[in-house]
């Protein structure tokens, strides 16, 4: 704010204010994408090896664990026939994470 006032400007100093958009439940691949993003985020900094972080809900998918927090998405629900596929499936799919410009179908 010091240094709006100095320049007799308003608003947000360093750039336009961050904004962030949704996208519908229906949208199953970006989904599983999104969700695969934020679990391989340790992996993709070097903080880890694979997906398993102590603050992470990723266990909770592969392993079919509770924290009694996490729901999982209903994309996930579609990937198998049973609960046991469906994690499997999301393991697999995790798998094939890759850093940059990922875009593989989980079905």
């Amino acid at each position: 704010m010091s240094f709006n006032a100095l320049l007799n400007r308003k608003g947000h100093f360093w750039e336009q204010r961050y904004t962030c958009h949704g996208f519908p439940n229906s949208d199953k691949e970006r989904a599983l994408n999104t969700i695969r993003y934020i679990h391989g985020n340790p992996k993709a900094a070097g903080m880890k090896e694979g997906f398993f972080y102590d603050f992470s809900n990723y266990g909770t998918y592969e392993q079919l664990t509770t924290d009694g927090i996490t729901q999982w998405h209903p994309a996930f629900f579609e990937l198998g026939p049973s609960l046991s596929e469906c994690a499997d499936r999301y393991k697999g799919f995790c798998r094939r994470y890759r850093k940059i410009g990922f875009k593989a179908s989980p079905l």
